[in-house]
């Protein structure tokens, strides 16, 4: 078994003056981690496995009221058959991640 490794770490931005959408305190949101073709600035996508295992770790300080601050994450994913090995994903056309020919589910 590997050890556990961090694969994706976000952060919250919070408002910082009295316009609307930009209330002081207030999370506006979470910036994401988002994977895809590495030319083009982005991590290489990760092959999760059956078997792995995710884990998803939320900290907030209670200090403080913090409205609105909730733990949520969503992943978007496209299964391959079995028996798919990494150098067969690595090698697979652009096209074959197409969602408009492949959906993937929610």
């Amino acid at each position: 078994m590997s050890p556990p490794k961090v694969v994706c770490q976000t952060w919250n931005d919070y408002g910082r003056s009295d316009k609307t959408h930009d209330e002081m305190g207030y999370l506006l949101g979470s910036r994401p981690c988002i994977f895809g073709d590495p030319v083009d600035g982005f991590l290489p996508p990760l092959i999760v496995r059956p078997g792995d295992k995710l884990m998803s770790l939320k900290m907030s300080n209670n200090t403080h009221a913090r409205y609105g601050d909730m733990a949520l994450w969503e992943i978007k994913a496209a299964f391959v058959p079995a028996g798919t090995t990494d150098k067969m994903i690595a090698n697979a056309p652009k096209d074959f991640f197409d969602e408009a020919k492949f959906p993937i589910l929610y």
